[in-house]
């Protein structure tokens, strides 16, 4: 082969079924992941893909570590709902064209709310995020449409890219 590619993340999912909380931890250990840009999932190691037929799917909170990667990869539209997206600033959400995301919420601080992880919303695809985002030491690509933000702050080494075909409401 011309090219090498590592496996998957170490995923895990928690499910207490107590509190019903559903946690989705996704650690790729440091390993590189490919370009921050899929142009074909089908030929990219070291992410993790939600790829079974479900129309939609929920998590209270998904965490994305160690240069992890996550991305639907369903055929026809999907729904990913997020509560809560925690990491440690290494790994990066991908939004591919005809998914949307719903992400209700990320973790307060200070300065309000910081994206832990890297989002790429791509053409084609929705993203509802909540109105005040502080980026740090993340990228944010919006190359299709995301919904609600009325403030996005980059601080610390953070990208913020609004490609040609990206829209907002603001």
């Amino acid at each position: 082969p011309t090219h090498n590619n590592y496996g998957g993340s170490g995923t895990i999912f928690l499910h207490d079924t107590v509190r019903n909380y559903k946690k989705l931890l996704i650690d790729n250990n440091g390993m590189p992941c490919p370009a921050p840009r899929l142009t074909s999932p089908d030929q990219t190691g070291g992410g993790t893909y939600l790829t079974d037929l479900t129309s939609s799917y929920y998590f209270d909170e998904v965490e994305l570590v160690g240069g992890a990667l996550l991305a639907i990869q369903s055929y026809g539209a999907s729904t990913l709902t997020i509560s809560r997206l925690t990491g440690d600033t290494t790994g990066t959400l991908h939004i591919l064209g005809g998914h949307v995301l719903f992400a209700n919420n990320t973790i307060p601080n200070t300065i309000g709310p910081v994206l832990r992880s890297s989002l790429r919303v791509y053409p084609g695809a929705n993203a509802y995020l909540i109105p005040s985002i502080t980026l740090e030491d993340v990228k944010m690509g919006i190359h299709g449409n995301i919904v609600g933000v009325k403030d996005i702050q980059a601080l610390h080494g953070s990208e913020l890219t609004l490609g040609i075909n990206g829209t907002t409401d603001f």
